[in-house]
């Protein structure tokens, strides 16, 4: 009678209709693959459902002697053996209706928002543009002597402003995967979108007010200005991810063209230039139309993006793994459940960490000099410029073109072949970096940037193998701000070491030689280590994770529900108990050893069975159909309030089944709290003598309704001696578990 309370998966419409015929006696419990393989020790299913399915003509009389305690538990167990004679079993689909709709055009809901993201782009991607543009217009020029245009001091403050701004936004990782994970994808965005237009309206009035004579106060707009536009759109993109199981097998790429937005955005303040220009309006009003344009953008997140609830059930259709529920709004949690998920796997995210973070060094710092570097490496000044120019296109390049083919490549050969990539890269560019050859140059600097284009998309892939959905955005902040701190003190001090020494074309290339020669090693032992110690066949499950999915087979985790369903490796476990495929279910439910259930849940202490069952509540009340109480239930209900049965066990047991057909809660609780223990026993046990199959079924329904899991849980902590009847009820569920199964299979 507890029905459904302790499964998320009866209400599940990803089970499709079967049929059932008659299988042999001989048929072996399901495996992941179709054999017996992955039950250990399972005896046929004809021999494993006779150690829980009871016999009529073995159930002795209910007289004088109540039996013992572990006996009522026995006869309890008790279903028809149609139920379990399932065999060949028909096509059905399996994708999730929730998500249908979701999926029609994912593509084209996705490239309409990676244009809005491209256009709600930050500043700092092209912040060598609007230095010009604002000095220009005047910003900071209250500084300049006499408030002159574009003086050598405006062009410095307007430079600081934007370095400090870009050095704060390398800690933007972490609080924006902790923002994704609170939010999802569809609240991330808007708000994103929401705060760079913000951002853009304060950077405008920087402008307004330096055309408006009042520059000494107007200028201290655009540096929060700088700090939300940029926060706003890094978030906006960020949410993008949101698609990343609508479109499983072109993750990498995907990927690739939520990074490519950073490029794509660069070429706007070229238009917003070439706008000035052609339209003679001036730039507080071009900004202002920008502004808009991107609370437009907000509109059609707060549209397109989908839900975390949409994104969490795509992923576990995808994944074929139950997930972990969200993680609250408690953001110290949040953080330590991903520290958690780290600490797993640690020694691996160490390996790639350090590996990335040294062969990251080599193409900071050769963007960083690239200028001093031409010029000592070829002769002239204008050849450090070129230089300087060749990364500004090549990184162009990389980030739209070469890093989506790499992601298609990432796709089509797996992330290890993406490993290789990123080494290969590295090695060429150690290689060239110090040859004074154009041709080399220009490929030192293809392979720099295309390290540095393709290395957030390899830690968003890297995060997505080892972090559950609903912990990738923290995990994967904190993987990247890790990274970026082991990074930085390694640029410094290759920084360090060409200023201490007296300046010359061997300190740069000594340096950058040494650097680039640190990371190649780094990766080249990353790749080794990443083929012989390959990542997880499915993403980190934490103790109080793997607690919360055993609650639906009445264990404390996986473990004892892998003794208990006699499945061998708990990697099979997970995807069986995350399948869409109803024949995966029944193959658990089918190798139970209910005994060993029952075992397991005599060790579990009151409060923990409680609060199973609390945490269920929601899903069960799912599962229960409404009630429709007839004629009869009306005067059963009027007969209660003029007869009181006699003390037969008969007559306790067709009372209760009226209180239960009434609806009568306050009646039922009364009962279960104050009826002697050993006289529930005996009406339960007598319900199996004079109800049919149908009616017990309807009664179980109609005790569910009366007394959800909640409920009565909370009897069960009012009054602890019901322990043992609520687990012949908990055992009770597995067996509905199997009849809502067969219900949809008809």
């Amino acid at each position: 009678m507890g029905g459904c309370q302790s499964s998320p998966n009866c209400a599940d419409p990803a089970y499709q209709k079967v049929a059932a015929t008659p299988s042999t006696a001989a048929a072996q419990p399901l495996a992941s693959d179709g054999t017996g393989e992955d039950l250990a020790g399972s005896l046929p299913i004809e021999t494993t459902l006779e150690s829980f399915v009871w016999v009529e003509e073995d159930m002795p009389e209910v007289g004088g002697d109540f039996p013992a305690a572990d006996k009522p538990m026995q006869h309890l167990i008790h279903q028809e053996k149609e139920i379990f004679q399932l065999g060949r079993t028909q096509e059905y689909d399996e994708t999730l209706s929730t998500t249908e709709s979701s999926t029609e055009m994912p593509w084209m809901h996705f490239l309409v928002l990676w244009a809005c993201c491209s256009l709600a782009s930050g500043t700092l991607s092209s912040q060598s543009v609007f230095v010009e543009i604002l000095a220009e217009a005047g910003v900071f020029h209250s500084v300049c002597e006499h408030f002159a245009y574009e003086c050598a001091d405006q062009i410095s403050a307007l430079t600081s402003v934007f370095g400090v701004c870009q050095s704060i936004a390398y800690g933007f990782s972490a609080p924006i995967g902790l923002m994704y994970d609170l939010w999802g994808a569809k609240k991330t965005g808007t708000t994103g979108a929401l705060i760079s237009a913000v951002g853009f309206l304060l950077a405008c009035g920087s402008v307004f007010g330096a055309a408006s004579g009042h520059d000494e106060i107007a200028c201290n707009l655009l540096a929060p200005g700088v700090l939300l536009c940029d926060f706003g759109s890094l978030l906006f993109s960020f949410s993008l991810v949101g698609f990343v199981w609508h479109i499983p097998h072109r993750q990498t790429l995907l990927i690739a063209l939520i990074s490519s937005t950073y490029q794509a955005s660069a070429a706007l303040p070229m238009l917003l230039q070439a706008g000035i220009k052609w339209l003679e309006l001036p730039l507080h009003f071009m900004m202002l139309a920008w502004a808009a344009a991107v609370f437009a953008a907000a509109g059609v997140c707060s549209v397109g993006l989908p839900t975390q609830i949409e994104f969490l059930e795509q992923a576990k259709h995808v994944l074929g793994v139950p997930l972990p529920k969200p993680g609250g709004t408690r953001v110290p949690q949040m953080i330590s459940r991903a520290v958690g998920i780290v600490r797993v796997h640690l020694a691996d995210h160490v390996v790639s960490g350090l590996a990335l973070a040294s062969a990251l060094v080599l193409p900071a710092l050769y963007s960083s000099v690239a200028a001093p570097y031409g010029e000592l490496l070829f002769g002239h000044k204008s050849d450090g410029k070129m230089l300087v120019e060749i990364n500004v296109v090549g990184g162009a390049v990389a980030g739209l073109v070469l890093a989506p083919v790499a992601g298609m490549l990432a796709d089509g050969f797996g992330l290890e072949a993406f490993t290789v990539l990123l080494a290969a890269s590295a090695l060429v560019a150690s290689v060239t970096v110090g040859i004074a050859s154009w041709p080399a140059q220009a490929l030192c600097t293809s392979s720099a940037v295309l390290f540095t284009s393709c290395l957030s998309i390899y830690v968003w892939r890297y995060t997505l193998l080892y972090a559950p959905p609903s912990r990738f955005g923290t995990v994967q902040g904190i993987f990247s701000t890790a990274v970026i701190f082991i990074s930085t003190p390694l640029s410094v001090a290759g920084m360090a070491a060409i200023s201490l020494r007296p300046p010359g074309l061997n300190e740069y290339r000594v340096s950058m030689l040494a650097c680039g020669l640190m990371g190649t090693v780094l990766m080249a032992h990353y790749v080794a280590y990443a083929r012989r110690y390959p990542p997880p066949d499915c993403p980190t499950m934490l103790p109080e994770d793997e607690a919360m999915l055993a609650k639906s087979f009445g264990c404390g985790n996986l473990d004892e529900v892998c003794e208990v369903t006699r499945v061998r490796r708990k990697s099979i476990l997970i995807k069986k108990m995350g399948s869409n495929r109803s024949e995966d279910l029944l193959s658990l439910l089918a190798g139970m050893d209910v005994h060993k259930l029952m075992e397991m849940m005599a060790k579990r202490p009151v409060e923990d069975i409680a609060a199973m069952m609390e945490e269920e509540d929601s899903v069960f009340q799912q599962e229960v159909e409404e009630k429709h109480f007839g004629p009869e239930a009306t005067s059963v209900a009027e007969s209660i309030s003029v007869v009181e049965p006699q003390a037969g066990v008969r007559d306790r047991a067709r009372y209760l089944a009226r209180l239960v057909a009434a609806a009568d809660a306050q009646a039922v609780r009364e009962y279960l709290l104050t009826e002697p223990l050993e006289d529930i026993w005996r009406v339960w046990l007598d319900f199996e003598k004079w109800q049919a199959p149908p009616e017990r079924r309807k009664m179980a329904k109609d005790f569910n309704n009366v007394i959800p899991s909640k409920d009565l849980a909370d009897i069960l902590r009012r009054r602890p001696d019901l322990k043992t009847f609520v687990q012949s009820v908990i055992v009770q569920a597995v067996e509905r578990k199997i009849a809502t199964l067969r219900g949809k299979q008809k």
